[in-house]
């Protein structure tokens, strides 16, 4: 026969094991989460540039901090030039869809 302490010494390390083996896969399945989100994000985008681009307009707006920026020293990350500091359609920042999509 199995003393007290000897048993609840052995169904504690069960649980402990038990309870890595549940970090584990969290670890894995948020991983697996984001690599997820990431492929959704990514469908999410073509789905509106298509529509952007089946929608007959001919220019499809981008953010401009992302397409035009001014040079960067080594070691410095590429600042956004001094015309396209802002958002606005005004500031040039705009691509122009090609002629076979515009057909």
């Amino acid at each position: 026969m199995v003393s007290w302490p000897e048993e609840l010494n052995r169904r504690e390390a069960a649980v402990r094991q038990e309870i890595d083996e549940l970090r584990d896969q969290i670890e894995e399945l948020t991983g697996h989460l984001a690599d997820r989100e990431v492929v959704l994000s990514r469908l999410e985008i073509a789905r509106e540039t298509r529509t952007e681009i089946l929608s007959g307009d001919e220019t499809v707006m981008v953010a401009p901090e992302r397409f035009r920026t001014q040079p960067a020293r080594s070691g410095q990350t590429p600042t956004p030039s001094a015309d396209c500091a802002s958002a606005s359609p005004a500031c040039g920042c705009a691509i122009r869809a090609p002629a076979a999509w515009r057909t």
